[in-house]
């Protein structure tokens, strides 16, 4: 039996390389998105195990039972208008209450700072005859931190909130 098989004048006499193309079909389409879905995925998990997550405070719950009271120590506060103010002076942060209150006046001085919890500071209020007090600012990290004073004169609550920037 004789081969119906001529080479060709395109063939040469030498052996080419067969190479093989590979069409992708819907089918490795799918695989190929599920794959990277689910490797995008798995680094973002990755990377979140990783980030730091501190709460505001450690009794937060506590302290949202604690909603009304705050809400009205900050409305007597309101009523003081100017005369109960926190500032930022050249380093130093100024605390004011009314004079009248300054000798039966009990509170504390919160500074939050939202980048870092282990940095929060608290001061007892001390407040001079006028009313005021001054809290230096040269140990304190530069940034935005939220200032909050709570008093307390007689039986009545206040509270002053303000976000500072520390230079």
């Amino acid at each position: 039996m004789v081969s119906k098989y001529e080479p060709s004048q395109h063939h040469s006499s030498r052996h080419e390389p067969i190479t093989m193309k590979t069409r992708l079909n819907w089918g490795h389409g799918i695989t190929i998105v599920y794959t990277l879905f689910a490797l995008a995925t798995l680094g973002f998990v990755a990377f979140a195990m990783t980030q730091r997550v501190d709460l505001v405070s450690d009794d937060y719950y506590e302290q949202s039972l604690q909603h009304d009271a705050k809400m009205t120590a900050q409305a007597n506060a309101a009523l003081l208008g100017t005369s109960a103010r926190i500032e930022v002076a050249e380093k130093s942060l100024i605390v004011s209450i009314p004079e009248s209150q300054s000798h039966t006046a009990k509170g504390t001085i919160d500074l939050y700072f939202a980048g870092a919890l282990d940095i929060d500071r608290t001061f007892d209020l001390r407040v001079d005859a006028a009313g005021k007090m001054s809290i230096p600012t040269n140990e304190l990290r530069t940034g935005a931190w939220k200032a909050t004073l709570k008093w307390r004169v007689e039986s009545v609550e206040y509270e002053l909130q303000r976000d500072i920037e520390i230079k």
